[in-house]
């Protein structure tokens, strides 16, 4: 019946209204005397007339449709299985920050009365714990993390596979392409991960110390192929130990 109402019928010409009629007396909306209006469809075929039993759409029509379809599913699908990964670690007031300034973290609670009222100041260097690097920390001139655009931290990411390199191991261009880095495309982001948290986090100063590392050609290399950003995951800066120094060793660390 709703097939006939949805192919048959035009509200303008196939609708009769019988007013006046004896309705159900339990109708809230009929008089009282239980009358009320009746409506009748007409979803019958035209008598006489040609009238398709459906229409069919063409074959191209068909497939545009069912490919349509088919990728809103796979959407769908991708949404439903994302997973949100914490790669944050724990600071407490007995993290350290890098011996270049060698701060310890400081919380200090205050409270004040009658009564019980406390809150608790923090007082530690920027570059502690998980963070974003700014230009500003290798370049005089770079912008700081507060100008640093969304979308350049944002998005979907390739991620090397650096977990194989131990204490002090120099990360080679032979190392990036083992881990997966040819598969890195101009604007993706990269994360470059060497578990180096997992093993050594919370024991210094030789979870600075003695990370693996990117010699120059190293990180000029994976730069050359233009991702947006770059960062190290379970790990601090790859870049620590160059005994030369400059911002382009680097750059493709922040």
């Amino acid at each position: 019946m709703l097939w006939a109402v949805a192919t048959r019928m035009q509200a303008d010409r196939d609708l009769v209204v019988i007013a006046g009629s004896l309705g159900a007396m339990l109708d809230p909306s009929a008089d009282e005397r239980g009358v009320t209006a009746k409506l009748g469809i007409d979803a019958t075929r035209p008598f006489g007339q040609p009238f398709a039993d459906k229409l069919v759409m063409p074959p191209e029509k068909m497939a545009w449709a069912r490919s349509l379809v088919d990728r809103l599913s796979r959407d769908r699908r991708r949404r439903s299985v994302k997973r949100y990964i914490d790669l944050s670690v724990t600071v407490d007031n007995a993290t350290l920050s890098p011996p270049s300034t060698n701060m310890r973290l400081e919380i200090t609670p205050h409270r004040r009365g009658p009564g019980f009222w406390q809150v608790s100041s923090v007082n530690q260097s920027l570059h502690t714990g998980a963070h974003i690097d700014s230009p500003l920390h290798v370049f005089k001139d770079g912008i700081t993390t507060a100008e640093i655009a969304l979308d350049q931290v944002m998005g979907e990411a390739v991620v090397v596979d650096l977990s194989f390199a131990g204490a002090n191991h120099a990360i080679t261009i032979d190392d990036l392409k083992r881990g997966g880095a040819d598969d890195v495309r101009h604007g993706d982001i990269v994360l470059l991960r060497t578990d180096w948290t997992d093993k050594m986090y919370g024991r210094w100063p030789d979870y600075f110390t003695q990370s693996p590392y990117f010699p120059p050609e190293s990180a000029e290399w994976l730069v050359a192929r233009g991702p947006r950003t770059s960062a190290s995951i379970s790990s601090r800066s790859t870049a620590r130990a160059c005994p030369d120094f400059r911002p382009r060793t680097s750059r493709c660390t922040g």
